[in-house]
């Protein structure tokens, strides 16, 4: 299903009501740096970490490099979702935009505190690194975009049928 600009809107919406809550919790979280909070015993923990890298800290202190990169990924994306604004699919335009405002979010935190708030501390469950919810939702928008490429890639049987290539039993 083609998406129509009613459901764009709603999907923007949620976007930024998205993107300004990541960002409210990141203030929130900065003016309270001394202070971790469990939010459920032994399973979550909220805490401040000061991100200068990317990913799992990679490339830490090369703020510029990551805010030329996410400038130039944001652009490719905003250009990609113009182009093919007629013919995209609602699904893929709301894991685009998931994508769009976690990139968004963590630039802010760049370009404004020359990091990137990270709260979300689940090493209590499994040995991982803090993340926020900006990195949640680029995680979501990219793996449900690899989803929808492979399940794209494979012919539909119903519409190979119609191509006359072949029969269904």
């Amino acid at each position: 299903m083609k998406t129509n600009k009613g459901f764009k809107f709603i999907v923007i919406g949620i976007g930024l009501i998205i993107l300004i809550i990541d960002q409210a919790v990141k203030e929130f979280i900065v003016l309270r740096a001394n202070v971790g909070a469990d939010i459920m015993e032994s399973l979550l923990r909220i805490d401040f970490v000061k991100n200068t890298g990317a990913a799992f800290g990679i490339g830490s202190n090369s703020t510029l490099t990551f805010v030329v990169i996410n400038l130039v990924i944001l652009g490719i994306i905003l250009k990609f979702i113009k182009s093919q604004s007629e013919s995209m699919e609602k699904r893929t335009f709301a894991f685009l935009i998931l994508i769009i405002v976690g990139g968004l979010s963590n630039l802010i935190d760049r370009v404004c505190r020359g990091y990137v708030v990270d709260y979300i501390d689940i090493n209590q469950i499994f040995k991982f690194p803090v993340f926020n919810l900006a990195d949640i939702c680029i995680v979501i928008g990219c793996v449900f975009m690899i989803i929808v490429f492979i399940m794209g890639a494979r012919p539909n049987k119903v519409q190979e049928k119609e191509k006359g290539e072949i029969e269904l039993e």
